[in-house]
């Protein structure tokens, strides 16, 4: 049995930064085992540890020495190697010769380029700790982070300074340098608990482990997440209440310590007066502190839970100064909440004439103004009643006003929110302030939070509609990696909003019960993530109206939750208009071709819904087939994507592809789209014909409610009939007449069985 030995690798440096460290440890894992696979270097597994201060490698089981590799050299063609008696020329000698084999042992092999004389060649492999002390430096060079930092006189660049390098191959130190600092086998504990080395004797993951643990460091993120964890419980019951854990906050944390220690800490009572917004963000967002409530309930307790980085050795000194900086965040926080109730809300909607929005685009009244009118656009195209349009106008007319409060102003991750609580102390109705803060959501790409309010859904829709026109008219779009103005975010956060609960389930991964059902067909009316093709069975937005049917729905618009939105391009139409005169005040000076912007604004976002898709779980071609069709309609595009994925798992499979693929074989060469009977010659002519038509009448009705199990049965239908057609019929005919009239019969076909998605895209055969 080959040997195989464990290798440890740590980079030690300062501190790097919290959301730096769990992405390095993954890129770390995934670098290094491409990299032994390819120098061909078994192993058996690879894993990453880390804390603040350092980054290490594990990988278990390597193979001591490179696998040996054959390889085919390839040399003269035969007709050069060999002379018309078979013996070989000069040119298969040389080349024998030249590769240290014997001239027998040359191989004939077929090649693209015809046959060719190969030499087979066995490397033997190298060591591993020769091929690692090569590949490590590559490996540790190619990580990426958001910034990187030079440092004395060296060219080197790292996220921190580097200070320490330990790289074993079981017992033996490799020779490898990196940042200008060579590899040995000294490890360092707790900066203050344990500053001094700490000489490891082997790549022993466990003796890595215990001798970090007794240098006060726990190496593992997840054994720190779990004692954060359990601590943070314990001490909140020990002052009765509950800890409340933001698993991105307990990310941040985790990788803020090496040695977790939590404790709790305590602030003045008064300030529960406090909206709870207030108190969770001052905690969470500036001191890194769990929040304390009442256990069972939303209600906060006077106590915080901070982490600290190190044992409990003057603990009370430590909880003592936190304390203070808590004392006086939230001291400045009442102040700021009491300024800002001096003043009406909504008299705060006029000093947005005095903040820019974005550079070309007016002012922040300027937006106010603009987002008024597209949600005005927005609630007539839904036909909403007119409670739903006048609060929906109310939140658009408030949406920015808490910009200019003083707490915003200090603490801008209020932003929304704070509107809300101002809204609901002014007295405007809950469904308006509500609408304040779900502007907003969802907060980021995986956000599972959706407005709950029309006029939520309606002012989260218009502000990013509003700021993707306008920042693509100035010019302003991503390009590479830069987004400064975070609309990819905002894309994303559109396309979900647009989709609703369609864009939730998965996409199918398997058949469906029964013979022929599919996602949104008969069946339970349902598809994997327990929703209705159609959109019939989601969960409408509280308070809204009860919405149009599709039959009812005004031609362009897509039924999602039991309402009709607008397709991408008229919603993307409307809010350039915006931008352009005579709607634009002067402020805006931005001069754009609204044709071109839109396309490219098309292209953004379909980018973007080609990532949501693959990110469902849906393969490429299903993707591919349905955004050819159409990618304007989002919750069509979902409710299309998993029902094409539905039928690829499904009986009914083979005959729908079969139907589209024996029609478009010949469809793409018809010239006209009417096809006249009278020209009809062959009974199947006829019987196709019949059968198109039948087809074509389900079709329609299953499309108007988006019963696409109901389509497919109706597009597999056509099979018998299209077999029979392509079997006995000569579509090529010598008639021009009767050749283009059956063409147009195939291409009726084919137009019908590609409704839903591009077919042909599809990787399935049959």
């Amino acid at each position: 049995m080959d040997e195989r030995l464990d290798l440890l690798v740590e980079v030690g440096c300062e501190e790097i930064p919290a959301g730096d460290c769990a992405e390095a440890r993954r890129q770390l894992a995934e670098r290094a085992g491409t990299a032994l696979a390819e120098a061909g270097l078994p192993y058996e597994v690879v894993r990453t540890l880390g804390t603040p201060r350092r980054l290490t490698l594990i990988v278990k089981g390597l193979a001591a020495r490179q696998e040996a590799r054959e390889e085919w050299v390839r040399g003269p063609s035969k007709a050069a190697a060999f002379g018309p008696d078979g013996e070989p020329t000069r040119a298969a000698l040389g080349f024998a010769r030249g590769q240290g084999v014997d001239v027998a042992d040359l191989v004939v092999r077929q090649t693209l380029q015809g046959e060719y004389v190969f030499a087979r060649k066995v490397r033997e492999g190298r060591p591993a700790a020769e091929v690692l002390a090569e590949q490590l430096p590559a490996i540790l060079g190619g990580l990426e982070f958001r910034r990187t930092m030079r440092w004395g006189a060296g060219e080197h660049r790292f996220v921190r300074p580097v200070h320490w390098l330990v790289a074993l191959l079981g017992e033996e130190v490799l020779p490898v340098s990196f940042a200008g600092v060579r590899a040995g086998r000294k490890t360092y504990g707790h900066r203050f608990l344990h500053p001094g080395a700490v000489e490891l004797a082997s790549a022993s993951e466990d003796e890595y482990r215990r001798r970090l643990a007794e240098a006060y460091v726990v190496v593992d993120p997840e054994e720190r997440r779990q004692r954060i964890v359990e601590q943070a419980r314990a001490v909140a019951a020990a002052v009765g209440g509950e800890a409340e854990i933001d698993p991105e906050l307990l990310d941040e944390v985790v990788d803020l310590v090496e040695y977790p220690t939590a404790f709790t800490g305590s602030f003045a009572a008064e300030m529960l007066e406090l909206p709870r917004d207030v108190l969770v963000t001052t905690m969470k967002v500036h001191q890194r502190y769990f929040p304390v409530r009442q256990p069972g309930e939303s209600r906060l307790l006077p106590y915080f839970i901070a982490v600290r980085n190190g044992d409990r050795r003057h603990l009370d000194t430590v909880r003592q100064g936190n304390e203070r900086v808590i004392r006086a965040r939230l001291a400045d926080a009442r102040f700021f909440f009491q300024q800002d109730r001096q003043r009406r809300l909504a008299d705060r909607v006029a000093d947005l004439e005095r903040v820019s929005f974005l550079p070309g685009l007016g002012t922040l009244l300027d937006k106010t103004r603009r987002l008024e009118r597209l949600v005005g656009w927005l609630a007539q195209r839904l036909d909403l009643p007119s409670p739903e349009r006048e609060q929906a106008a109310r939140a658009a007319h408030l949406a920015k006003a808490d910009l200019v409060t003083s707490l915003v102003y200090e603490f801008t991750e209020l932003a929304g929110r704070m509107g809300r609580e101002y809204a609901l102390l002014d007295g405007e109705p809950p469904a308006v302030a509500e609408a304040l803060a779900e502007q907003y959501l969802p907060r980021g790409g995986d956000d599972g939070e959706l407005p709950s309010t029309w006029p939520g859904l309606l002012l989260a829709i218009a502000d990013r509609a509003d700021t993707l026109a306008g920042c693509f008219a100035a010019g302003l779009e991503p390009t590479g990696s830069q987004d400064p103005y975070g609309l990819r975010r905002a894309g994303v956060g559109l396309l979900r909003l647009l989709a609703g609960p369609a864009a939730d389930g998965p996409a199918a991964s398997g058949p469906v019960d029964g013979p022929g059902e599919l996602p949104g067909t008969e069946g339970d009316g349902r598809g994997p993530a327990g929703q209705d093709g159609a959109g019939q069975e989601a969960a409408v937005p509280a308070g809204s109206a009860t919405g149009l049917s599709h039959a009812e729905a005004p031609a362009g618009l897509v039924l999602w939750s039991g309402a009709v939105m607008p397709p991408l391009d008229a919603l993307l139409d409307e809010a350039l208009a915006g931008y352009l005169p005579p709607v634009a005040p002067p402020t805006v000076e931005v001069r754009f071709d609204p044709g071109e912007v839109r396309a490219r604004l098309l292209d953004f976002l379909a980018a973007r819904l080609r990532g949501l898709l693959a990110e469902a779980g849906y393969a490429h071609d299903v993707i591919q087939a349905v955004l050819a069709v159409d990618g304007r309609d989002v919750p069509g595009v979902w409710a299309r994507a998993r029902a094409v994925a539905g039928l690829l798992a499904s009986p009914l499979a083979a005959d729908v592809l079969t139907v589209h693929r024996r029609a478009a074989n010949l469809a793409g060469r018809a010239e006209a789209d009417a096809v006249d009977p009278a020209l009809f010659r062959e009974p199947e002519e006829q019987a196709l014909h019949a059968a198109v038509e039948a087809a074509a009448g389900a079709v329609q009705e299953a499309l108007a409610v988006r019963d696409y199990g109901a389509y497919f049965r109706a597009i597999a239908g056509l099979r018998p009939a299209v077999d029979a057609f392509l079997d006995r019929v000569l579509v090529m005919a010598e008639d021009p007449a009767l050749r283009a009239n059956r063409l147009a019969l195939l291409k009726r076909v084919a137009d019908l069985a590609g409704r839903v998605a591009a077919l042909g895209e599809l990787a399935a055969t049959v």
